[in-house]
């Protein structure tokens, strides 16, 4: 294998903006075919906002050491309604007939445990998070 940095070039790096994903098979279209759901690809920065966001200090009772804690379970949650770009999860037709005023309650709603939880994981493959570190070194050890 021959080591070259074009690779790593700008213009040939694969963007990807934009995957799909069959959230269910109960939803489906005129042809009994099932619906694709639509999820937006963050950019680092976004990310990064969104951690922050739900990133806190917590101290110590009696000492001086603080240490970040995140809310992983908004922060997931916030993924969710952030990244879907279809179906549109603020349209109120679509809200109002699942019963719910937000977009979170309505993912919700129209997802069960297991569905919900794949596409929590389609969610953040999409955002890059794939494989574990260790994962990933045995990977480079085996090649």
């Amino acid at each position: 294998m021959v080591e070259t940095l074009k690779g790593f070039f700008k213009q040939n790096a694969k963007i990807v903006t934009e995957v799909e994903y069959v959230a269910s098979k109960r939803f489906t279209d005129e042809n009994g075919d099932p619906i694709v759901w639509r999820i937006r690809v963050l950019t680092n920065k976004e990310l990064d906002k969104l951690r922050a966001r739900f990133t806190k200090k917590v101290y110590e009772p009696g000492t001086r050491t603080a240490e970040e804690r995140m809310d992983l379970t908004a922060f997931t949650d916030e993924l969710l309604v952030r990244t879907i770009v279809f179906p549109t999860l603020d349209d109120m037709e679509l809200q109002n007939s699942w019963g719910v005023s937000n977009e979170l309650d309505l993912v919700k709603a129209m997802l069960n445990g297991g569905e919900l939880t794949d596409l929590t994981r389609a969610i953040q493959e999409a955002q890059g998070f794939e494989t574990g570190f260790e994962d990933k070194v045995k990977e480079v050890k085996n090649s």
